[in-house]
């Protein structure tokens, strides 16, 4: 928050600009990272005629910055575009359910560098909470498969895509995590080892391989349930982006 309030001393820009949520929202971020983003906002303000920059600014360029160049597809199908859009707000809905202390800040079905859509949320709370429980850790399994669980709920098991690759790289990182830590049951982080070319790698025993099966398959189950309970949610959100393709912070408040 000191480190954009400083930066944004020095930048023409107006009260939307809150130093506390923009904080929120760049976890991770060097001083130099946020510089150059603040720069590209500016730069999307003077393309709109403005001499100062406003939060619009900020969030149209942030996922330029992080994921790339926005590459909408102008002759996609409507039921391509439409599995999409379920997709998308199968994990938006599921933030709103699981993790409602984060605040969702962009729910877009325009692809952006190699991502036909995407949802960004970030906790909204000034407090840093530290290590996370194991329930919390589940909700966070529960809003990764979400997209998964929607694209079966609501377009059928036969049309499942390949665009919850992304997802399945964090829903294993954190079922590995969870069962190294003991969460899965008794085994804990006694792994196996076997040296290769390239060095070592961890072999999961069978009994943990197999926890991290049925939790996956308990969260997908869980979040398909719930998604069906709030169905009426999910498809006006889905008819809301097929109309609109990417709602920001404010247009999600407003819809939810």
């Amino acid at each position: 928050r000191d480190i954009l309030t400083y930066y944004l001393s020095k930048m023409a820009h107006d009260d939307t600009m809150d130093p506390v949520v923009l904080a929120s929202e760049t976890p991770g971020y060097t001083p130099a990272d946020i510089k150059y983003l603040l720069n590209e906002a500016l730069r999307y303000a003077l393309f709109d005629g403005r001499r100062y920059m406003t939060y619009r600014d900020f969030q149209l360029a942030q996922p330029e910055h992080e994921m790339g160049l926005r590459s909408p597809i102008k002759h996609m199908t409507r039921e391509a575009r439409e599995r999409i859009a379920y997709h998308e707000a199968g994990h938006a809905v599921a933030v709103r359910l699981f993790l409602p202390d984060h605040r969702i800040s962009r729910i877009t079905i325009i692809r952006q560098g190699a991502a036909y859509g995407h949802v960004m949320h970030y906790p909204a709370r000034e407090s840093y909470q530290g290590m996370l429980t194991k329930e919390q850790w589940m909700n966070r399994l529960r809003v990764s498969v979400a997209g998964k669980a929607a694209e079966i709920e609501f377009c059928g098991m036969q049309n499942q895509t390949l665009g919850v690759g992304g997802d399945f790289r964090a829903i294993r990182n954190i079922l590995n995590a969870m069962a190294r830590a003991g969460m899965l049951g008794p085994l804990g982080a006694a792994m196996g080892m076997a040296a290769t070319m390239r060095g070592v790698i961890y072999q999961l025993p069978p009994e943990m391989a197999e926890a991290m099966e049925t939790t996956f398959q308990q969260v997908l189950k869980e979040t398909r349930q719930a998604l069906r309970e709030n169905g009426h949610i999910v498809r006006g959100l889905v008819s809301l982006l097929m109309e609109r393709e990417e709602l920001l912070a404010g247009d999600v408040k407003a819809f939810f």
